[in-house]
């Protein structure tokens, strides 16, 4: 017993110090990718304005925006990138990416068809689930109208209430004092 004890404080106190080393090791690496691709960072911070303006403006809580945009502006840029790496893979190739007017729009483009996804699909799926609901409801009265057929008027009746206290269907009129 009190070896598991022993063996789970040392667990916590190995989870805790990586927690904290967390922050130095995210640092460090975005350190090491700066200086290692500087010409890569370069060609994704011109690429990736849409998203970072989508992540400033979006203030819900998912950053659904963000996402959107982020994922169709990354497909965008790949193929920069990718001529970028397959390339000289220097700065001067990355500033003739950035300022070929087709590369950027294709880079933005595909931003901005991320823009109208994000517009229209929450729209298009609530009408779709619309239009499933309504055939729900057509088949459900089929069936109603098919019971009522085949079981008489009967059926649809609702049952008068049995509970004392329900006064609906007290004929009485409260006096007024």
């Amino acid at each position: 017993m009190a070896e598991n004890k022993e063996i789970e404080e040392n667990v916590k106190i190995s989870k805790s110090g990586d927690s904290s080393l967390k922050p130095l090791l995210w640092v460090v690496l975005l350190s090491i990718t700066v200086f290692k691709f500087p010409e890569s960072i370069i060609l994704l911070l011109v690429g990736m304005l849409p998203t970072m303006v989508a992540f400033v403006i979006d203030r819900s809580s998912g950053k659904y925006a963000t996402l959107c945009v982020g994922a169709m502006n990354i497909a965008g840029i790949f193929p920069s990138i990718f001529k970028l790496w397959t390339g000289q893979n220097s700065f001067s190739q990355s500033i003739q990416i950035i300022t070929n007017i087709f590369d950027l729009v294709i880079m933005y483009g595909a931003a901005g068809f991320g823009w109208i996804l994000y517009i229209i699909i929450p729209s298009a799926v609530s009408a779709l689930l619309n239009r499933i609901a309504q055939r729900r409801i057509n088949r459900l009265r089929k069936q109603q109208h098919e019971l009522i057929s085949e079981w008489g008027k009967n059926v649809a009746v609702r049952p008068e209430s049995e509970d004392p206290t329900d006064d609906r269907d007290s004929k009485e009129t409260p006096e007024l004092a």
